[in-house]
Order: structure tokens, then sequence, then C-alpha cells
């Protein structure tokens, strides 16, 4: 089990069926996850449960209050311990606990596991450019945006940009530092050269995003890089005045 200050994180399990069973029929859930928005069979949730103990790249966990209530799933898949990555993806499928950094805390705690226990080295994930909501947590959680398919998914009659997201492991860190770490004293001392790199690194993601607004087929992905810029940004600067 992984512990955050608000949230459990256990391995799926049978009694968690009838959650999935729910979030996997409901379609404005599926869009924003990029998955094809298909009615599922319980047996088509308990294939997939099933599925999940025979995959050695994938890990997810239920995202659980520590009074127990069920609010999502969180996983690692891809998973490459030779190379150190995985990619990471969550839903939270109770609509009450939107809006409430559960997700942002869920995303953190998980990250904490990669990086300390399973020595990972990067971790990456993946929003359409349609869904701000997913855009800000993983900006909010350091996630850096490294670059945009280009009309890539098809949903509602329209083409939508995939944008591509990663977090390396001294990044993850720098931010949040190990309470009982050797590693604690120098990740503090990097602190003002990793602020001075994001300023760097949100400038450039705001002239890209600038560069893209002008063009009606990339003008959505060029709003969400200029957007996600500008709070990486006033997140540096805010770094760097502590």
């Amino acid at each position: 089990m992984i512990q955050s200050d608000n949230l459990h994180l256990w391995p799926i399990e049978r009694q968690d069926l009838n959650n999935n069973y729910v979030w996997a029929n409901d379609m404005e859930l599926t869009r924003l996850a990029g998955a094809t928005p298909l009615p599922r069979s319980s047996q088509d949730v308990e294939q997939w449960y099933r599925n999940l103990s025979v995959n050695p790249e994938q890990h997810i966990f239920a995202i659980k209050t520590k009074n127990g209530e069920y609010l999502g799933n969180i996983e690692f898949r891809g998973l490459d311990l030779r190379c150190g990555c995985a990619e990471i993806g969550i839903i939270i499928g109770e609509r009450k606990a939107w809006g409430q950094g559960l997700g942002a805390e869920a995303i953190r705690s998980m990250c904490n596991f990669g990086f300390g226990e399973l020595r990972l080295h990067r971790i990456y994930a993946t929003t359409l450019s349609n869904n701000p909501r997913a855009i800000r947590l993983f900006e909010k959680c350091g996630f850096k945006l490294e670059g945009i398919k280009r009309q890539a998914y098809y949903q509602d009659g329209q083409y939508l940009d995939i944008l591509m997201w990663g977090l390396l492991e001294n990044e993850f860190w720098a931010n949040n530092p190990p309470e009982h770490s050797d590693k604690s004293m120098e990740h503090s001392d990097k602190s003002m050269e990793h602020s001075d790199k994001s300023m760097e690194q949100a400038q450039g993601m705001i002239a890209q995003g600038k560069d893209l607004l002008s063009n009606p087929y990339t003008a959505a992905a060029g709003a969400a890089m200029v957007e996600a810029g500008e709070a990486q940004l006033a997140r540096a600067h805010s770094d760097s005045a502590k």
C-alpha cells in the first residue's frame, strides 16, 4: 500500500469492479481519457481485471481515502525497469472528488513510489488537447510538455492533438525532497538552479505555444502550451523568491 496525507493507493481487488463498471460506461470520462466510448459489459470489466495479473508492465492501484472511499485508479504502464521509465495514467471516477487536489496528491505519491522504490529515471504521460483539467494537473505536478502529436486522435468529428508530458527523477526530488534521506540537502542546494532552468523552459514553452496560435489546426495545443508555460513561469518565480 502507498500512503499519503489523505489517500491510500491499493492494488485493484475484485470488490472494486462494480465502480469500474460504472466508470467504464461514463461516456464523458472515457472521452476525456482518450478511450473508445463504447458500452462495457460486466464480462468486459472482469476480463480487464484478469489481464492485470498477467501483465508485468502494468501496475494499477485503486485511489481510496483513508476512510476507504474509492475515488478512482492510477497506474504505471509500459514499465521498463532496464531503462527506468514508465507511463502514468489516472482517472478520478467520483466527480465529487474533482477540484480537491486529490488527483495531484495521487500522482505525487505514485511518482514518489516510482522514483524511490522502483528506481525509475523518467515518468511520462499523455493528455488530449481538449482536456484542460488534465493539462493543469500534470503541469501542477511538475511535468514538462515535451512535444505534440498534431491531430493524432479523432473524437466527435474533429482531430485533436495529443500532448506529451515528462518528469525526470531529479526534477521530482527538487520539488519533493524525501523527509529522511542523505540526498535532501543536495536537492535543496540544487533548487535555485532548478528554478532558473524551469524559467527558461517555461519561456520556451510560451514562445513555442504562441507560434502555434496562428495556425487554426494547432491553435488549441498552442493555447494549452501558453497556459502551461505561464503557470510554470509563475511557479518558478515563486520558488526563486523563497
